[in-house]
C-alpha cells in the first residue's frame, strides 16, 4: 500500500541576541538526524517492502530527505559563519561604530581653548550627544569627526544637567552623516561586554573595552558602572554593546587615595541610555547659541542660595595645581574619613571644587612656614563658597604641610557642617 513520509521540519525564529548559535545549530543537526533515522530504521516491513516494490516513491522519498537534509545543514553552517562573524568581534564593532564617533573642542569668549571632550552622533543631520560638563562654560564649540572633518557647533537642541547631558547641532545642510542607534539601557545585564569609545587625553578613535560591572543609583540618578577605561576626554563618548548600540555615554570615574596608595581602580560610570533617548526626544526644532543656553543655565544655578548649592552637593574634586603633593594628599584623606561627599579625580565631574595651593614654605632663617589657601566654589556656577588659608610661622603651626592639610579639611568640615545645620559660621 502507498505510505506518506512527511519530514518536516519546524520553522525556527532566532533572536541572535538572546540564543546561542551553537544550541541553534545543535538544534538542527539533532533534527536532521532524527529525520535520517527516522528513514533508515523504520521497521514497518511493509513500508519498506513498498519502497524497495516502488522506485517511483523510493525515489520521491528519499529525495524529500535529501532536500531536507541541505537545508538544515545549509541553515546550520551558515549561522555558524554568521556567528563566528559577529560574536565579541569587536574589532569590527569598533570600526563600524568609530566612524559616527566625534571629537568636541570648546573655546571661552576670547577664543582661547577651554575644554576637550568626546560625542557621537545620533542622527544623519548632524545632531550630537556629549555630557554638559563638556560644554559648561563654552562661547564656541567645534566637532571633528573622525575622517578629520570639522564642523562648527550650530548650538544646543536640548540639555539635562542632572544627567549631565547635552544635544548639539552642527552647522551643516548634509544629511548623510553615519550615526549610532540607541539602545535599550534598561535590558543591559551585569557581566555584560560593552566597550567605551571617545578620545581621552585627546587621543582619538580610543577603544576601551570593558564590561558592565554595576548598575548603580547615586543622588536618585541611575548610572551604570563599568570596567571600561574613562579618562579625562573620554567624557560624552559611547558606550556600545556588541551590537553596536549605545547603552550608555561615559561621563566620570573614581579615584580613591589614602597616604600615597591608590585604594580603588576601574571605577568607571556612564550615564544609562535611557536618558539619551529622553534628551533627543526634548530636542528644539532650532538649535540655540551656547552662549545665551549657558548663560541662562547659569543663572538659574547662580539664583541658589550658598546653602543651597553646598547642601545640595554630592561630589567634590581636592585639586591641588601646585605645591606639595602631600597637602591634596592628607586633606584627602581626611575628607575619606568624614565620607559625607563622594571624591572625584577631575574637577569637571565634581559638584564642588576645593582648589588648594601652597603659599609659603618652610624657611628657618626668616621665620617663614609652610602655608596653603583653600578655595571653595560651586562647579555650575563658578560661584565662590568658602575659602581659608592655613600654616604661616614654623614655630606656631606651619612646620608640616601634613598639618596644614589637615587643618584646612578640619575648617573645611566646620564649614560644610554648618550650612546643614542652616546656621551661619
Amino acid at each position: 500500500m502507498p505510505i506518506s513520509v512527511n519530514l518536516h521540519v519546524e520553522p525556527v525564529f532566532v533572536n541572535l541576541q538572546h540564543i546561542a548559535l551553537e544550541q541553534i545549530r545543535d538544534c538542527l543537526e539533532a533534527t536532521a538526524a532524527q529525520a535520517r533515522h527516522e528513514i533508515m530504521n523504520r521497521k514497518e516491513i511493509g513500508h519498506l517492502h513498498t519502497l524497495r516494490q516502488s522506485p517511483y516513491l523510493r525515489t520521491k522519498y528519499l529525495d524529500r530527505f535529501h532536500l531536507t537534509y541541505l537545508l538544515v545543514g545549509v541553515l546550520a553552517a551558515s549561522l555558524a559563519t554568521y556567528g563566528q562573524a559577529t560574536k565579541n568581534d569587536i574589532p569590527s564593532i569598533a570600526r563600524e561604530a568609530l566612524k559616527s564617533v566625534v571629537t568636541v573642542k570648546t573655546k571661552d569668549g576670547l577664543g582661547k581653548p577651554l575644554a576637550q571632550g568626546s560625542g557621537f552622533l545620533v542622527s544623519n543631520d548632524g545632531k550630537v550627544v556629549t555630557n554638559y560638563h563638556v560644554i559648561n562654560g563654552a562661547a564656541s564649540a567645534e566637532v571633528l569627526l573622525s575622517t578629520g572633518a570639522s564642523y562648527t557647533v550650530a548650538g544646543l537642541l536640548s540639555s539635562n544637567q542632572a544627567h549631565d547631558l547635552a544635544l548639539l547641532k552642527i552647522k551643516t545642510t548634509s544629511d548623510e552623516f553615519r550615526f549610532l542607534a540607541l539602545g535599550d539601557s534598561d535590558k543591559v545585564q551585569v557581566g555584560e561586554q560593552v566597550v567605551a569609545l571617545g578620545s581621552p587625553l585627546g587621543l582619538e578613535g580610543t577603544v576601551s573595552p570593558g564590561f558592565v560591572s554595576g548598575v548603580r543609583d547615586l543622588n536618585g540618578i541611575t548610572l551604570l558602572q563599568t570596567t571600561a577605561p574613562i579618562s579625562p576626554g573620554n567624557s560624552g563618548g559611547a558606550l556600545i554593546n556588541l551590537t553596536g548600540q549605545v547603552v550608555g555615554v561615559p561621563t566620570s570615574s573614581l579615584t580613591l587615595v589614602e597616604g600615597k596608595t591608590t585604594v580603588s581602580q576601574n571605577l568607571n560610570f556612564a550615564v544609562p541610555s535611557k536618558y539619551v533617548h529622553e534628551l533627543v526626544g526634548e530636542a528644539a526644532s532650532e538649535a540655540r547659541s551656547l552662549v545665551e543656553t549657558l548663560a541662562q543655565d547659569r543663572s538659574n544655578v547662580a539664583a541658589r542660595s550658598t546653602k543651597e548649592m553646598v547642601t545640595g552637593a554630592k561630589t567634590i574634586c581636592v585639586w591641588v595645581p601646585s605645591g606639595n603633593p602631600v597637602l591634596k594628599t592628607e586633606l584627602t584623606g581626611k575628607l575619606l574619613e568624614w565620607g559625607k561627599l563622594e571624591l572625584v579625580s577631575s574637577p569637571e565631574n565634581a559638584d564642588l571644587i576645593l582648589k588648594v595651593v601652597q603659599t609659603g614654605e618652610l624657611n628657618l632663617a626668616t621665620g617663614a612656614g609652610n602655608q596653603a589657601a583653600a578655595l571653595l566654589t560651586d562647579r555650575a556656577s563658578g560661584v565662590e563658597l568658602w575659602s581659608k588659608t592655613k600654616g604661616g610661622g614654623w614655630a606656631m603651626s606651619g612646620y608640616s604641610n601634613a598639618w596644614v592639610a589637615r587643618d584646612l579639611a578640619k575648617e573645611f568640615i566646620k564649614f560644610f557642617d554648618s550650612q546643614i545645620r542652616g546656621t551661619k559660621k
